[in-house]
């Protein structure tokens, strides 16, 4: 009962501290968007979008996230953390098994993608609905191209892996590691709040928290969310909103002819997701054949050993501030797959 306890606080440590993001979020930064981008741009001006998507996402960040950080570090568990357990350091394992991991972590998450992609469809078709999903594609200009690379490929990477891995996983993991992995994963998931990333976020998500176990470093899973979001940031130049409709409707001859740069490119970056797969499948089974242990974590310093893993994530999730903001973030996922927000 006393480490049911003591996951129980870890967990709502790590709730207390994302509610303090929604709030920050949907609260103060939200009112303060609009009359921050205006000392930069007018509302009407060509670039006024991009401002906007600019300052939302440097706002959401540095005050957003960073403010939950400073909060975390001022406390006596999170000084404790930052002595024992330092973030920037070298993995402790090799760097050639850190590139391994990625490419399967990429296997395992565009997997996980491709399958979650096919059931919505499904879904959609059979029920007649239509789903609404966060356009993250980039308007026609150098401008808002430059807005997706600082957003997507530089703040997210570093951001997200300090909170949620450098954070709730660091908080967390010394009373178990699985639990961890998988609890983490899915509130990462939902913590997007966009029915058409959860399941793969969740996947990623699940996937950066054990490459952050297994390394004891938040380096690798930095990197490979900078791979993952670059990979993301290209699709973002190319495929509009438009573009995905003509997918979606398979009208690929109309790309093919209106749109050919795109078309080759989209070509090119299937190709490459279907090689990280088969890479990611190949390293594993070869990688499990030789060394299974490469895919075990070790025991958590503080685990008693008296619960399973399946009754710490249970334990994980009773904790109020878990509970709410996992309710929060789901009710928000569905209201904008819905069209609602």
């Amino acid at each position: 009962m006393e480490f049911k306890k003591k996951i129980r606080s870890s967990s709502q440590t790590n709730g207390l501290l994302l509610i303090i993001f929604m709030l920050l979020v949907m609260v103060g930064v939200q009112l303060l968007i609009a009359p921050v981008t205006a000392i930069f741009a007018a509302e009407g001006d060509k670039n006024y979008e991009s401002v906007f998507s600019l300052t939302a996402f440097i706002m959401q960040y540095f005050v957003g996230v960073g403010l939950p950080l400073l909060v975390f570090s001022g406390t006596a568990r999170g000084k404790e953390l930052s002595k024992k357990q330092p973030l920037f350091v070298k993995p402790a394992v090799s760097w050639g098994m850190v590139v391994k991991y990625i490419f399967i972590a990429f296997a395992f998450i565009y997997s996980v993608t491709l399958v979650f992609n096919f059931i919505m469809n499904m879904i959609q078709r059979v029920l007649d609905v239509e789903f609404t999903a966060i356009d993250f594609s980039a308007e026609d200009n150098a401008f808002s191209r430059i807005v997706n690379v600082i957003a997507m490929m530089f703040l997210a990477p570093f951001f997200e892996e300090l909170l949620f891995r450098g954070t709730f996983v660091r908080n967390s993991s010394r009373y178990g590691t699985w639990h961890v992995v998988i609890a983490t994963g899915i509130i990462f998931g939902l913590w997007h709040m966009n029915y058409e990333q959860t399941f793969a976020t969740a996947a990623f998500g699940m996937a950066a928290a054990f490459i952050y176990i297994k390394t004891r470093s938040i380096i690798p899973s930095m990197i490979m969310h900078f791979c993952f979001n670059t990979l993301g940031t290209i699709q973002s130049f190319y495929v509009d909103a438009d573009m995905k409709e003509k997918i979606q409707s398979k009208d690929v001859m109309t790309i093919m002819m209106d749109e050919p740069a795109k078309y080759i490119i989209m070509s090119l970056m299937g190709m490459l997701i279907i090689a990280l797969i088969i890479t990611g499948i190949v390293l594993f089974a070869t990688e499990w054949q030789k060394n299974r242990e490469s895919f075990m974590l070790e025991k958590a310093p503080e685990d008693s050993g008296e619960l399973t893993e399946k009754q710490k994530f249970g334990a994980y999730f009773s904790a109020p501030a878990t509970v709410f903001i996992c309710a929060v973030l789901l009710l928000f996922t569905v209201l904008r797959g819905a069209g609602v927000m």
